[in-house]
């Protein structure tokens, strides 16, 4: 610290359960991630080095380093649930201290001990901690108490639990876009096409590892006659089948009623219906290339491959696509589920305020006209055959797995 200036710290302790995270989320989920810290600081010393300016511009080589003291000697400890102020005039070092303690200095010479529950300062640490800079950025539409949410949520330990996880995925999505309404049309359809491609890429990706985990198991109990192919195949089936509607349920009820979806419960089962069986129709996919591709890393490189292409054609990115590969968004499980989610929400006669205070047509919006809001039904009995399609080719290549050759 500056010889000439000082700094004060004030304390305040505080009574409050451990964990407690306010209405925002679950707080006994915040109590597991909360970790008590004791910071201690010792004799904490900061030296930088200032060029002096030449004396003269003819003689530049007689300008030398001069060593200033930023920080000089400080000690302190702050125990859990303390909230600690540090007081003083501009220039004695608070950022600089508190830049420190956080373990965001950079350059300069640190001396003495700063500790934490009594070991150094570690990226996992970091992880668990927060600083705010000075002139820190952050999200305008969002409220002290959803940033703070925010910023937890993405430091949950990993000893959470996925549908934990999944839950706060669901609590995220719904403060984003808990500002949205009919004035927002575009936040309101940038939310179902999200639906559609998180819920499409997440079970597709799962069960990219079903088959090449057990082929070497399936390949030996069915070389040895110990079952039939299709009790393996529909127990694996079933056996994840609790998990693959609950979890998708239990984010659209968290997320539909937060977002400004049309309130009425015959909407709210029409996206969870579509979502659930875009789920499922999404989830053959990743069987089929599990079984048909071996290798672990091979499957899951070509699964990302064929998602990353269906999320392009379902006509959310590209509106204005060449005919002459247009053909694709046919072939895209996104394409089908977007339409139906956007059925869920519009009609025929849906309207929104446009520009200069006309009300508008919402199949004209242009995030809307390409997709269309018709063929609703085509899109059900498509996604019906992506569902059962999949799954039929996937049995079909297992029927070779543990055959013996005569």
């Amino acid at each position: 610290m500056d010889s000439q200036q000082e700094m004060t710290v004030i304390k305040v302790k505080g009574h409050g359960s451990d964990g407690d995270a306010g209405s925002c989320c679950d707080g006994t989920l915040f109590k597991r991630a909360y970790t008590p810290i004791t910071l201690k600081f010792e004799d904490v010393v900061y030296k930088i080095k200032v060029r002096k300016p030449a004396r003269s511009v003819f003689f530049p080589e007689n300008s030398a380093d001069e060593e200033r003291e930023i920080l000089r000697g400080i000690t302190g400890m702050v125990l859990p649930r303390e909230i600690v102020g540090v007081l003083g005039p501009s220039g004695s070092g608070k950022t600089t201290l508190l830049t420190a303690l956080g373990g965001r200095l950079g350059g300069g010479q640190l001396e003495g001990t700063v500790t934490y529950n009594g070991k150094a300062f570690s990226s996992a640490l970091k992880r668990a901690t927060g600083f705010v800079t000075q002139d820190d950025t952050f999200y305008p539409h969002l409220t002290v108490a959803e940033t703070l949410t925010y910023a937890a949520l993405l430091r949950l330990p990993k000893t959470l639990t996925m549908p934990e996880k999944v839950l706060c995925v669901a609590l995220l999505c719904g403060f984003l876009w808990s500002q949205s309404n009919i004035h927002g049309l575009q936040d309101k359809i940038g939310l179902l096409f999200f639906l559609s491609s998180f819920w499409g890429y997440y079970p597709m990706y799962g069960a990219i590892f079903t088959f090449p985990v057990e082929r070497p198991m399936l390949k030996k109990e069915r070389s040895s006659g110990m079952y039939r192919l299709s009790s393996y195949f529909l127990a694996r089936a079933a056996g994840d089948l609790p998990m693959d509607l609950v979890l998708p349920t239990a984010f659209l009820t968290i997320t539909y009623w937060m977002s400004g979806m049309r309130p009425n419960l015959a909407s709210f089962i029409h996206t969870l219906v579509t979502l659930l069986y875009s789920n499922l129709a999404c989830q053959g996919i990743g069987l089929m290339i599990g079984a048909l591709v071996t290798d672990i890393s091979n499957a899951a490189t070509l699964g990302s491959v064929v998602m990353m292409s269906s999320l392009l054609a379902g006509g959310y990115y590209a509106q204005k696509v060449p005919r002459f590969i247009a053909w694709i968004q046919y072939l895209s499980p996104s394409f089908y589920t977007y339409k139906l989610l956007l059925g869920s929400q519009f009609d025929e006669h849906s309207t929104y305020p446009c520009k200069g205070g006309a009300t508008c047509n919402v199949r004209e919006y242009s995030g809307i006209r390409e997709v269309g809001l018709g063929g609703q039904a085509v899109a059900v009995v498509v996604l019906g055959i992506m569902l059962v399609g999949y799954r039929v080719v996937a049995y079909l290549v297992l029927t070779r797995v543990g055959v013996t050759k005569n």
